[in-house]
């Protein structure tokens, strides 16, 4: 009978410090509840953030609160509070310009702020269904999702210059610089939209197939690699750039609502809003392992991954809940 006892402890003792020496897991570093440093009751979906990294700033979007923050990470204290938006989706903010990007999807608008200011300079209106938006730093242009379409501006005038046509809504998108190509998922036509920024038409369509839902999206520059995620069934998918054709899926966990790519550890985390951060390991550009995965809580729904002080800040949101950021430390982080 000692022996098994005996047995049992080691077990659980060894398996629980191997789980805890694991250093290629991302890490809870800090939980900022949003309620706690802003004073007001903040519940619901988050939307997608953005960093000013020389600031020590982190841009939150709160969907359903109408409203966005901006948490001084050094102070852990708010020190901007905009109200009176429409279902705020996603935010850019330009370093250049001091001046940051909301797309608004009920509004339909892309509002631009100053920084420090409450009132708009200017905003954009695509009239319908705003979603992502992403910056260009090699064109230095901007690129926004809404309605069917992918609206392209220069940041300098904050003049729509024109659009790119799709075959549905847009959702997460990613630029890849060597060949100036946007890559668009488009859930609503089962594909991902290939869109050539310099002739500003999609040069490429590729199927998905048997695989539907494909939200999050993610790109490997230096293996020319793309990583999509759907939600059914659960998989992630990885294409090869240049040719388009897939190379590798794996099972997934839930419904994973977004992606990111850890080039320095080769890693891949895919956020869920189950509560869980699942990690895929990159052991050369054809082939990927699962390498586990750790907690963040139900209502997990976007991420930013800061790759310079190794951080992965997680939103977390869900209905009638008091909304907070999770900061995550990834392997080798600051």
């Amino acid at each position: 009978m000692k022996g098994i006892v005996f047995f049992l402890f080691c077990f659980f003792f060894f398996a629980g410090t191997s789980q805890a020496d694991d250093k290629t897991l991302p890490k809870l570093q800090q939980t900022i509840p949003l309620e706690t440093i802003t004073g007001e009751k903040i519940t619901g979906r988050l939307g997608h953030m953005a960093l000013d990294a020389e600031k020590e700033r982190l841009y939150v979007p709160a969907r359903d609160n109408n409203t966005l923050h901006i948490v001084d990470l050094k102070r852990v204290k708010i020190v901007f509070n905009l109200s009176d938006l429409v279902e705020p989706y996603d935010v850019f903010y330009h370093p250049m310009f001091k001046k940051f990007y909301v797309n608004e999807i009920k509004k339909g608008y892309c509002e631009v702020f100053y920084e420090g200011s409450i009132f708009p300079a200017t905003h954009l209106n695509y009239h319908y269904a705003a979603s992502r938006i992403l910056y260009d730093s090699k064109n230095r242009m901007i690129y926004a999702g809404y309605d069917d379409s992918i609206g392209v501006f220069d940041p300098t005038v904050d003049n729509l210059y024109g659009n790119v046509v799709l075959a549905g809504h847009p959702e997460g998108m990613a630029f890849e610089e060597k060949s100036d190509r946007l890559f668009v998922n488009v859930p609503t036509a089962n594909h991902i939209a290939v869109v050539d920024v310099k002739d500003r038409k999609v040069a490429l369509v590729i199927p998905l197939g048997e695989f539907k839902e494909n939200y999050a999206i993610a790109l490997d520059p230096g293996n020319q690699r793309l990583f999509v995620s759907c939600q059914n069934p659960a998989k992630l998918l990885v294409f090869d750039t240049v040719s388009g054709k897939q190379v590798a899926q794996l099972d997934v966990v839930g419904e994973v609502g977004d992606v990111a790519y850890d080039a320095a550890n080769r890693l891949i985390y895919l956020l869920s809003n189950q509560g869980t951060i699942q990690v895929a390991r990159q052991k050369d550009a054809d082939h990927y392992e699962i390498e586990g995965k750790v907690s963040t809580k139900k209502g997990s729904s976007t991420c930013y991954l800061d790759p310079v002080s190794g951080r992965l800040f997680v939103a977390v949101g869900k209905e009638k809940e008091a909304a907070e950021i999770q900061i995550f430390k990834v392997a080798g982080g600051k």
